[in-house]
Parts: C-alpha cells; structure tokens; sequence
C-alpha cells in the first residue's frame, strides 16, 4: 500500500542550480552568460543566492568593510573637484552629491551623458549656491576623472585578454538569437 502525501511537506524545490544559467559558471567566452537559456524563474533563485551573504554576518561585514574606502574615495573626487572651481562644499556634502549623481547616471543616456551632468549641477546649485557656469565646468570635469581612467583600464584589461573591438562586435552579433517573448526578460539587440 502507498502511504498518502503529507500536505503539510515542503513545496516542490526550484530547479536545481545546475539548471539555472544563472547560478552555473558559464563555458562562454569571457564568462558572457548564455543569455538564450536564461528563463524568468531563474532570476529570484539567483537574486536569493546573492543576498545569502546576509546570512553570513563575517561575510557581510567583510563586504561593508571593503566598500568603505570605495564610497569614501568617490566622495573626496567629488569633494576636490567641487573645491578646484571654488564650489564651496563640506566633504560631508559631497555624499548628498553622490546621492543625486546616483539618480543621475541611472538616466537612460549613452555614457551617463546629460544625466550626470545634470543631477551634479542641480545639486551644487541647490545646496550649495554654485554658480552656473563652475557648476557645469565642475560637472564635465568630474565625470571625465569618473570615466576615463576606468575606461582606459578596461581597454588595457581587454588587451590583455585579446580583446578587441571587433571581436567584441562579433561576439554580439553571433550570439544566438533570442527566447520567444515570454520564455526570457533579456533581450538581444538586432
């Protein structure tokens, strides 16, 4: 005789992480995920992996740690390019700075273009009463210091790994096409 299924037994795990692309480590090259075999349920498996750091408080506090000097490091350009057009600015205002140019560079614009610039001037001219012609001045230059070294490493990094520009166009025009609509939220560009 079969015993009857306990209602009260856990719910059908998810699938298992060797079928979430997300979770696997990808055999493409550059570690691209395979982008055709990612599927709306592997997102929050995925999403609750990386959050699992949280239940790790020596993990976590290792992470806050490091970020630390990051945050901080960003606040100072931000504090001594303000100062070098003579923007009066408190280092601690510079966070309120940062805050905006978060805002800022998640505009939809290629190269944060606009957006940053943007959210920096209405910023100092807000807060701290900049003057529109060094708030714009202190704008682009700030987000040259932002862009360029960590564009110029990223071409060095790619020519170290053989990288160029166009095999990198080549690897996105030979991808495999994408998911009928309703298998996948990533989407190829044509």
């Amino acid at each position: 005789m079969h015993a009857a299924k306990d209602p009260k037994a856990s719910p059908a795990k998810p699938a298992a992480s060797a079928d979430n692309p997300l979770l696997t480590e990808s055999t493409l090259p550059y570690q691209l995920p395979p982008f055709d075999k990612i599927k709306n349920e592997h997102f929050t498996p995925a999403f609750t992996q990386g959050l699992a750091v949280m239940r790790q408080p020596g993990r976590l506090f290792v992470s806050l740690v490091l970020s630390v000097p990051l945050w901080l490091s960003i606040a100072a350009g931000i504090w001594l390019t303000s100062l070098a057009f003579h923007i009066t600015l408190a280092y601690m205002g510079s966070f309120l700075v940062m805050t905006l140019l978060v805002v800022g560079v998640a505009m939809p614009t290629p190269g944060a273009v606009g957006g940053f610039h943007a959210a920096y001037q209405i910023g100092v001219q807000t807060f701290f009463g900049a003057p529109d012609d060094r708030a714009i001045g202190a704008a682009i230059v700030l987000h040259a210091i932002s862009f360029l070294p960590v564009t110029a490493l990223g071409i060095v990094f790619m020519a170290r790994e053989g990288l160029t520009l166009a095999r990198a166009r080549t690897l996105a025009t030979d991808s495999p096409p994408a998911a009928p609509p309703g298998d996948s939220l990533v989407r190829h560009p044509r």
